[in-house]
């Protein structure tokens, strides 16, 4: 063999050897805790090629406003938008949760998520399931520092045709301003 043809028997097997081992640690690390994010990219996609739409119900200081909305895909995302940020499978939280799964009860399950560090903010995540299918997602989130508290508890509600429902609680207290309440309720409206 010459020079360049063993060069370049070196360079493909190497080339070959470092693609699938790339793949492999690609794989190993996508998503250690629950996936919020790829399971509402899905079902978000599915809403927005189904033209469904999107009753909300907003509640902030006493005061209740319902509106009904069919957006296209980039608004799907941008009405989950608190939840797709409160994803845990960022890859600075790897290692950052404890994962406990309870014991079925008549059929029911749950596995949570619970934050090792206040730093955090999202704080414990829920995933429960009734015959093995997942039907609730909770998260509850906490921002605190010295100009601000925000807390917030995301419910996302699914069934077997999918999203059916979400509710949002939040609580918002800064130096001088007056503290916030709000909820927003969402309920999904598919087409017949």
């Amino acid at each position: 063999m010459k020079l360049t043809d063993r060069l370049l028997f070196i360079l493909l097997i190497s080339s070959l050897v470092s693609c699938s081992s790339e793949r492999e640690q690609a794989g190993a690390i996508n998503t250690p805790y629950f996936d919020i994010k790829g399971l509402l990219d899905k079902e978000l996609s599915l809403l927005a090629d189904q033209g469904a739409s999107l009753e909300k119900l907003l509640n902030t200081g006493g005061q209740e406003e319902l509106l009904t909305i069919t957006p296209d895909s980039v608004g799907w995302n941008e009405q989950f938008k608190l939840f797709y940020e409160a994803d845990i499978n960022k890859p600075g939280f790897v290692g950052e949760y404890f994962e406990e799964e309870l014991p079925t009860i008549n059929e029911v399950s749950k596995v949570i998520f619970t934050s090792k560090s206040q730093k955090n903010p999202v704080q414990v995540m829920e995933c429960f399931y009734e015959n093995e299918a997942l039907t609730k997602v909770r998260l509850l989130v906490s921002e605190v520092n010295t100009v601000y508290t925000v807390t917030k508890e995301l419910s996302l509600y699914l069934n077997e045709n999918g999203i059916t429902s979400f509710d949002i609680k939040g609580e918002e207290s800064m130096r001088f301003k007056k503290d916030l309440n709000y909820m927003i309720q969402g309920t999904v409206v598919r087409p017949l």
